[in-house]
């Protein structure tokens, strides 16, 4: 018998000799293309954007992440016992020998590491076929998104590109389906062939099966964003088309997979890529990038392997317990990242559309003028929109919650603090709405499922688009007054109801409900009417007295929206009357066709679930009557602010509704539960939402920058806090650090400073009053042209 050092010793001279010249040879075409391109990786890595690279780079770390933690859970599935972080160190390090051309060296490698803790070999290379397979179907899965692109440049398949993408993405669900279901299909099978089939497939439970496909294709995600972003940082990529480019990404690591030994020391992925790349930029250009990708991927895999190691071999306490903390709470964590990502993406986006001008002075103008002047003792007070006098925001709304963000301006005077914290707050609501899954439903699955259907939710994604709202921050109150009545907290509930309420007059109403549901189902009474009685009163006198006693009026603005022609000065309590009093005209507005499109859009993507549970459906009445019994059509559309405080009702009907069903017919598997709500979740995200590759995105502030943006800024910082300054609605938002600021065609005349963007899409009737002194100030002596483009004309007064 041969000793068995003598053995591994003989195996390694037998990689050495094998591997390593043909990776010397690999690393000789590398570095003669890329001498080749020496010109062009001068001239696109002096304009990188690291804005771009550094997201794609954590892409990239969290792809190699989620690839380690898939090997921790499929030993685990199979009933074996390994230490978390030493299975991400040896998974990490076994995987550096890839870079011996020939996939099998991370396999053998993987094989003799992980045997060495006490793992059959046997069982590991079953667990490599399974892991094989994994990846496999999820890139497949994954590839499909790509068809369009390769139906237009490649395959030509015109009219039958949509056949073609259903087929094949059928085909490859059925070959998922028997990869977690096939010890149930295989069952009636005897002999040699289900034994051959029940060693081919993993003999998990249908549930971790399913989670190992959904853990992978999660990475090939990631990975593809990473490509993108990477590629994206050095020539840009049309965003609206990012799903279509992870599908071929993801296509080529998928050629690159089942191939062995790279031809032409380019490896098989790269010359994919190349060729793909090749047909939206020039040759040596798509050449360059697809080789600058694979030289990222490595540097972020060998820091990986760093990470890797540095957590195996730390004794530090803290790290210790911060990674015993992830192992042990999977589902937190997945939030956590999940929730980070929407705070990223959103924040990006925001700041994008505040610098790219797509903001106004409607409303985050108006919002940020509030807060600015608060910090400077002008308590809740502005600019009139309508006029040029100085008025409180309570003329329009009380959303006195604005004050409370004064204190930020210290440290940051810019409107785009109220964006960051629009974008986090809302975001912190899949926090409290995963704690009410977990109360209500008793899984964790199920409530991370929940959690992510809120944050690619289409009406929620665009609220905190559409510039700055403070109700939109109720979103994320409202969940939390809900999980502290559910956890009978009442003191937490108070101060979440209050802070609801101070985001705008009618959440009074919802918290009123709110009062009631303690008082009448949790038997509270004296809390619960308490509630109710405040909240009524407040809501009321809001409505009915404050906001039109504010605005010097009779009544508040909003009510035009609701009162028919000949009856233009109804109040409150005549509206009410008549919706309630005229049923069928009330059926027939609610019942018109784009009143009903928008109901479907805030139901479809939650599966249509939440009208299994009328209880809580009861909370959205207040503002579902507002929206869609109204004349202007924005406040029955979800591309708005309007959907804020219906939204967390929904998904507390949706989990409550869950459980309803889940009780009444136990023997629905929480698998299918999760794959249900996924899939109406994914497709209604995809049909409404603003993500880039959506049907509907939002995306001008990537592929539409505003033209002059620099001349535009620098002349915008160099007007004075303390002048006066009439500007078109675009323009606003960016001038709204001053007591006053007027909307043309307001004190056009008079202010110190006019400021006209052509381009704005809000600009009034050239027909109007605006034509009139547009045509005198450029003719009045008072006034002089200072600057101008394509676009811009300012004016300034000759005496300021």
């Amino acid at each position: 018998m041969v000793d068995k050092r003598v053995k591994d010793k003989a195996f390694s001279i037998f990689k050495f000799a094998l591997g390593w010249p043909i990776s010397l040879i690999a690393i000789f075409f590398l570095g003669k293309t890329f001498l080749t391109q020496t010109a062009n990786i001068s001239e696109h890595l002096q304009t990188i954007n690291l804005s771009l690279l550094i997201p794609g780079i954590l892409c990239f770390l969290a792809y190699y992440f989620l690839r380690s933690f898939v090997w921790f859970k499929l030993i685990e599935f199979a009933g074996h016992r390994i230490d978390s972080r030493e299975s991400l160190f040896l998974w990490s390090f076994t995987q550096l020998r890839r870079y011996i051309p020939g996939n099998i060296w991370a396999a053998l490698g993987v094989a003799t590491q992980y045997s060495k803790k006490g793992i059959p070999k046997r069982d590991i290379g079953t667990f490599i076929l399974w892991e094989s397979e994994g990846v496999v179907l999820a890139c497949l899965l994954l590839s499909a998104l790509g068809i369009p692109f390769l139906s237009k440049h490649f395959l030509h398949l015109g009219q039958f590109e949509l056949l073609a993408t259903f087929s094949y993405s059928l085909l490859i669900v059925f070959g998922v389906f028997i990869f977690c279901f096939n010890r149930t299909l295989f069952t009636s099978l005897k002999g040699k062939l289900k034994v051959i089939l029940e060693h081919t497939f993993p003999s998990f439970a249908p549930y971790d099966s399913f989670a190992s496909v959904i853990y992978l294709l999660l990475s090939f995600i990631f990975l593809g964003f990473g490509y993108f972003l990477t590629i994206a940082s050095l020539n840009y990529l049309d965003p609206n088309l990012i799903w279509q480019f992870i599908g071929f990404f993801t296509l080529s690591l998928l050629v690159g997979f089942v191939s062995v030994i790279t031809p032409s020391g380019l490896g098989v992925r790269e010359g994919v890529l190349t060729l793909f790349l090749g047909t939206i930029m020039p040759i040596p250009l798509a050449a360059f990038v697809s080789l600058f990708c694979r030289l990222i991927l490595i540097i972020c895999e060998v820091v990986f392997v760093g990470i890797a190691y540095l957590v195996h071999k730390s004794r530090i306490g803290r790290l210790n317990y911060f990674v015993s903390l992830v192992t042990t709470h999977t589902h937190e964590t997945v939030l956590v990242i999940s929730t980070t990502i929407f705070a990223w993406y959103f924040i990006a986006i925001n700041f994008l559309r505040y610098e790219n001008y797509y903001t106004g002075r409607f409303d985050l103008g108006n919002m940020s003028q509030t807060v600015w002047n608060t910090l400077h003792g002008r308590i809740f007070e502005f600019s009139n929109p309508n006029g040029v006098e100085p008025i409180s925001r309570l003329a329009f709304h009380a959303d006195v919650i604005l004050i409370a963000f004064s204190p930020f301006y210290l440290i940051w005077s810019d409107p785009r603090v109220l964006l960051f914290f629009q974008v986090l707050i809302v975001g912190f609501g899949s926090f409290f709405l995963y704690a009410i899954a977990v109360h209500l439903l008793k899984s964790k699955s199920l409530a991370l499922t929940v959690s992510f259907l809120y944050l690619v939710n289409p009406s929620l994604q665009r609220s905190i688009i559409y510039d700055f709202h403070a109700v939109t921050l109720a979103t994320t109150f409202l969940l939390a007054a809900m999980y502290f009545v559910f956890k009978k907290n009442y003191r937490f509930f108070v101060i979440f109801a209050v802070l609801a309420g101070m985001c705008k007059e009618q959440v009074w109403a919802v918290t009123g409900l709110m009062g009631l549901y303690i008082a009448l189902i949790q038997k509270q009474w004296k809390l619960g009417c308490t509630t109710f009685v405040i909240s009524a009163a407040i809501a009321l006198s809001l409505v009915w007295y404050v906001i039109p006693h504010a605005a010097g009026g009779e009544q508040h603005f909003a009510l035009e929206y609701y009162a028919s022609s000949d009856s233009a000065s109804d109040s409150p309590t005549k509206l009410i009357e008549k919706f309630i009093l005229s049923p069928h005209d009330t059926i027939s507005l609610m019942t018109q066709e784009s009143r009903v499109v928008y109901l479907k859009k805030l139901l479809e993507p939650l599966g249509y679930i939440p009208l299994l549970s009328p209880l809580f459906l009861i909370f959205i009445l207040p503002d579902l009557s507002i929206n869609i019994l109204s004349s202007k059509s924005e406040l029955y559309q979800i591309y708005y602010q309007y959907t804020a405080v219906i939204t967390p009702f929904l998904f507390i009907a949706l989990i409550a509704g869950l459980a309803w069903l889940l009780k009444k017919f136990r023997k629905i598997p929480q698998l299918l539960a999760i794959s249900y709500l996924l899939f109406t979740g994914l497709l209604g995200a995809y049909r409404y939402g603003p993500l880039p590759g959506m049907k509907e995105p939002n995306t001008d502030m990537f592929t539409k920058p505003y033209p002059n943006r620099k001349d535009l800024d620098a002349l915008i910082a160099s007007i004075p806090e303390r002048a006066s300054v009439s500007t078109t609605n675009s323009i606003g938002s960016h001038l709204a650090h001053r007591q006053n600021l007027y909307n043309v065609p307001f004190a056009m005349e008079s202010a110190d400073f006019v400021i006209i963007d052509n381009s704005d899409d809000n600009l009034p009737d050239p027909t109007s009053e605006y034509a009139t002194k547009s045509a005198a100030l450029k003719a009045d002596k008072a006034y002089y042209l200072f600057y101008k483009d394509e676009n811009v004309s300012a004016f300034r007064r000759v005496d300021f």
